[in-house]
């Protein structure tokens, strides 16, 4: 059911938090991305737990009317195609740290094995930690100073569950100057980047809200988490080094 555009951002995300994130955006301006344009195609090297690359194709077509709509909103921004759409679930080593990679900055493939069996060995606990493949709700495009995102509701809770059981985990069985990990808040996935400040804040906000209004994506089911390599910025390139079923004994 498409929710009623008079909560917006709720109950995706928190009115109160969005203006206290809006005022801080008139004071400050927006975020230029440091990769975009001139650097999306510069090797690096990250690593992450991921799902959803791309979007659950059930919303391939309500992300691509707003990808048209976000691509042609403004030449200043980038938007991301409906392939690069991803959902972090734990960043292990951020790419931003390993432009241009060396052995050195692989280091972490020594570990695969290892995080493969603690993702694995939480995915096949009993009944009463089950994890089968899951719906997600996916809301309206949220502004902020960096980027856009589209805020996601997990209303089952795996995506946390899993973050909070496993990450002590990670950090007892990989050395911590190997492994770099980054919890996202809250589940999300991004959709848009600056390549240049706007030039009136104000009527950028304005403008943005009531387009994202009118572009709910809806639910999807996911079916696999996933450990990705990153070799170009955003996830514009990478392999998908494991699937994870879920459901399976």
């Amino acid at each position: 059911m498409y929710p009623d555009t008079e909560l917006y951002p709720a109950p995706y995300f928190d009115k109160k938090e969005l203006s206290v994130n809006y005022e801080s955006v008139r004071k400050e301006g927006f975020q230029i991305d440091l990769f975009l344009p001139h650097k999306k195609n510069s090797p690096v090297f990250g690593m992450n737990l991921a799902m959803a690359w791309p979007l659950p194709s059930s919303l391939k077509k309500a992300y691509k009317n707003l990808f048209i709509q976000l691509s042609t909103f403004s030449p200043i921004v980038y938007a991301y195609p409906y392939e690069q759409t991803h959902i972090t679930i734990l960043t292990l080593l951020n790419f931003k740290k390993h432009t241009k990679p060396s052995w050195n900055d692989k280091k972490i493939s020594k570990y695969i094995p290892e995080i493969l069996e603690i993702v694995s060995n939480e995915l096949a606990k009993g009944s009463g930690n089950e994890y089968k493949p899951f719906t997600i709700d996916v809301g309206w495009p949220i502004l902020f100073k960096d980027a856009a995102i589209l805020p996601i509701l997990n209303p089952t809770g795996e995506v946390l569950r899993l973050r909070d059981n496993i990450v002590p985990l990670l950090k007892k069985k990989i050395p911590e100057d190997i492994l770099e990990i980054g919890v996202p808040q809250g589940i999300h996935t991004t959709v848009l980047r600056f390549l240049q400040p706007p030039t009136n804040p104000e009527k950028f906000i304005e403008n943005f809200e009531s387009m994202a209004k009118k572009h709910y994506i809806g639910e999807g089911v996911i079916n696999e988490f996933l450990l990705t390599s990153e070799t170009r910025p955003y996830m514009l390139d990478g392999e998908r080094l494991h699937h994870f079923q879920l459901g399976e004994k």
